[in-house]
C-alpha cells in the first residue's frame, strides 16, 4: 500500500465498523499479506456480487430488478443482462495486478 494510497491504509487500520470484505476494483493496492493482519479480504465487485447472489437469490435478483426499473423510469434501455456485462467490462487487469 503506497504512500499516495495513504488514506486507503488508514481506513483500514482503523477497521472501525468491523469490516470483513472490502469491495474494490483496486486489488493490486490491497494486497493479501496487508490486510490479513486486520482480518479483511479484499475482493473484486465482481465476484462479491457472485458470492451475494449464491447466497441470496431472491435478494440480488431483486435489487437486480429494481436497477432496471430505475433506469427504464429515466428512459434508459437497459436489461440485466447488460447490467451484468457492463460490470465484468470492469474488470481489466485489476485482478491480476497488472
Amino acid at each position: 500500500m503506497g504512500g499516495e494510497r495513504r488514506h486507503d491504509t488508514h481506513a483500514v487500520e482503523q477497521n472501525r465498523f468491523n469490516v470483513e470484505v472490502l469491495v474494490t476494483f483496486n486489488l493490486k493496492d490491497f494486497p493479501e499479506g496487508a490486510l490479513k493482519p486486520f482480518d479483511i479480504e479484499a475482493v473484486h465487485p465482481d465476484d462479491f456480487l457472485l458470492d451475494q447472489l449464491d447466497l441470496y437469490p431472491a435478494v440480488v435478483m431483486t435489487c437486480l430488478d429494481e436497477q432496471v426499473n430505475r433506469y427504464a423510469a429515466i428512459g434508459g434501455v437497459v436489461t440485466a443482462g447488460s447490467l451484468l456485462h457492463v460490470s465484468s467490462n470492469q474488470r481489466g487487469d485489476t485482478t491480476t495486478g497488472a
